[in-house]
């Protein structure tokens, strides 16, 4: 079941065909749920929370989906239908896997984006369900999560075990090196266990 799923069924504007499907798709796959007093409203904050989970691991890793649209976002915050999918190499924000995304909508950098775009229209399909000052409550918290879980991610790959507050200027100054330097994002990752000698060049010797 996708966020297209939804969009499909809210389309067909058929009674209360769409309560039923919500009704399915709790019972399926959320049974917490069953009881909530606002399964719609309750579903959607756990799909956020799902497909945050999702976008960050593809972001730490270095993977692009290629065509992210709503038919290709499951609602249980799984990676499918990537056809024209990649692992970056050389570290390149703008980096586009689908060679007929001409605009770079499905770029790496902007998968964050549109991921909250998809979850923006799975909300449309639910506001008949949803007060409307809960439903924007809801995606206005995607974006603070967001950040506050990859930032999380990021520091654990680059081994800081305590927060600070420059960790983030921290880390981008070196995502900045690698863009800079044209180097490989994983293997300059590894290159950085590396104690005895600087394997990636005089750009990085604070590192």
């Amino acid at each position: 079941i996708r966020v297209g799923t939804f969009q499909y069924v809210a389309a067909r504007d058929k009674g209360d065909e769409l309560e039923i499907f919500l009704d399915y798709v709790v019972k399926r796959h959320y049974p917490e749920l069953v009881n909530s007093r606002n399964k719609a409203l309750d579903l959607l904050n756990v799909l956020i929370d799902k497909q945050i989970d999702l976008v960050i691991n593809w972001m730490r890793v270095g993977f692009i989906h290629g065509v992210m649209n709503t038919d290709n976002m499951s609602i249980l915050g799984l990676t499918i239908d990537y056809g024209p999918f990649s692992f970056m190499e050389t570290y390149d924000p703008s980096f586009i896997c689908n060679h007929s995304d001409t605009q770079g909508r499905y770029s790496f950098e902007r998968q964050p984006s549109v991921a909250l775009w998809n979850l923006q229209r799975l909300a449309y399909t639910l506001e008949s369900l949803i007060q409307e000052d809960r439903l924007k409550d809801a995606l206005s918290s995607y974006e603070k999560i967001l950040v506050k879980e990859y930032s999380y991610l990021m520091r654990s790959k680059f081994g800081l075990i305590l927060q600070d507050e420059g960790d983030n200027s921290l880390i981008n100054n070196f995502l900045e090196l690698l863009y800079t330097n044209q180097k490989d994002y994983h293997r300059s990752m590894r290159m950085l266990l590396n104690q005895k000698e600087n394997l990636l060049g005089d750009s990085f010797e604070s590192w």
